[in-house]
């Protein structure tokens, strides 16, 4: 008798492949980045294996539809005023049409990732386990890397153009210290890449979460740790206020806030490789923080991004996605196209405050669709992960990448799961 494969197993075999594949941010596959595959890749499955897209939120075909509608209004602008294409910096990969087309690709993912999510909604704790399994080799590779580069030993190939335009013959840091970056290009994306997975692992918590921990911290990403950190942060207050026994949780929070500044003593207190020596993480971090205390965020390194806002102004429509990235290019001075660096920021200005608006509404879709129940412990490291995403996409990513999809799937599926 022929064993078949059906339609959900090979939706789950795509989505789990883009999942890996995600995670090679530094490789190539020929000319094409792997992370470019990992977006098309669900896309393809649900094209091929005609997956429903009940699951997807109207807000998000919403969002699509007005991102084409302010590019086209740019074409039409361009035709008769300001022409983008012609603001290419020298150090483009590609030609402006396939740079537009690249920036819807990851709404076209994150729809498409819904839509296999939604089918494969009673696998879910199959998909925990292999997302976990998955963020513990990450780490154990970005450690591996990490030490191979301060010992000398062989670091994996990285045949992907650096974020600044150009190869990436060897890794080095500007940095007050050296960094874990793994399979990735910037070492921020890398700890960022792992939220989800980290907090997953917080349903068994074992050496795994200890693993992917210490990736993160030997990140040197204020991102992650502020994402992470708030994440966790959020959930909780979320959990106390729904929570039926009040009580219990009112001598559970001093108990979890005494760990929490425990744990962040020891781990920060690490020593870490530095040009001259050793240093704390400790004082990695003030070194960093304090600035941004004292200035505020035009301090830090995302400063510039804010900066340019402030000069050319809000729109209420936006000028397209990616047309607003070659304008930063520009008012930047920069040879390799400029990234906005947050989703907040990417949307509002690329599609403007309608734009923002319809963004809202979509993330807020998984966290206020049924509050009937407390969510179960099992849930809660998802509303974690999901809440880390929120927090660093304000200084972190300005597209969505494949995890958050996951994230954003993970936990509408265990909401509509609780509500049947």
């Amino acid at each position: 008798m022929k064993a078949t494969v059906s339609n959900n197993d090979a939706l789950m075999f795509a989505i789990k492949v883009a999942a890996c594949l995600s995670a090679l941010d530094a490789i190539a596959i020929g000319p094409i980045p792997a992370t470019w595959i990992s977006n098309v890749l669900p896309i393809f499955a649900t094209v091929v294996l005609r997956a429903e897209f009940r699951a997807v939120p109207t807000s998000l075909y919403f969002l699509l539809a007005w991102a084409f509608l302010i590019q086209v209004w740019a074409l039409l602008c361009g035709a008769v005023g300001v022409c983008y294409q012609y603001q290419m910096p020298s150090l483009s990969t590609t030609p402006y049409p396939v740079f537009i087309a690249l920036r819807f690709l990851p709404l076209a993912m994150v729809i498409s990732t819904l839509a296999i999510m939604g089918a494969l909604q009673d696998r879910q704790n199959e998909l925990f386990k292999f997302v976990v399994r998955l963020g513990t080799w990450i780490s154990a590779i970005a450690l591996y890397v990490y030490v191979a580069q301060l010992v000398g030993l062989p670091d994996i190939p990285r045949t992907r153009l650096g974020t600044d335009g150009m190869e990436v013959t060897n890794v080095s840091f500007s940095y007050a210290f050296h960094r874990a970056t793994g399979t990735f290009r910037e070492p921020s994306g890398m700890a960022v890449w792992l939220i989800l997975p980290f907090f997953l692992s917080f349903r068994s918590p074992s050496w795994r979460t200890y693993l992917m921990g210490a990736a993160i911290m030997l990140s040197g990403s204020m991102t992650s740790y502020v994402a992470v950190f708030g994440g966790a942060t959020i959930s909780t207050v979320f959990l106390f206020a729904k929570s039926t026994q009040r009580k219990i949780w009112l001598l559970r929070l001093p108990i979890i806030a005494g760990l929490v500044v425990i744990f962040a003593y020891l781990t920060f207190g690490l020593l870490v490789h530095t040009n001259s020596g050793f240093t704390s993480l400790w004082a990695v971090i003030s070194d960093r923080l304090m600035p941004v205390v004292s200035g505020g965020i035009q301090e830090s390194n995302r400063g510039y991004v804010f900066d340019f806002v402030g000069d050319i102004g809000v729109p209420f429509a936006g000028y397209g996605l990616g047309n607003i990235n070659l304008m930063l290019t520009k008012w930047n001075g920069g040879d390799a196209v400029a990234g906005i660096l947050s989703l907040y920021l990417n949307i509002l200005m690329g599609l403007g405050v309608v734009g923002l608006l319809i963004l809202c509404v979509f993330l807020a879709t998984p966290l206020f669709r049924d509050f009937s129940d407390t969510p179960t412990k099992e849930a809660y490291p998802i509303f974690a992960a999901y809440y880390g995403w929120l927090v660093a996409f304000i200084i972190h990513s300005a597209e969505f990448p494949l995890m958050f999809a996951l994230s954003f799937g993970l936990l509408a599926g265990a909401r509509t799961a609780r509500k049947s």
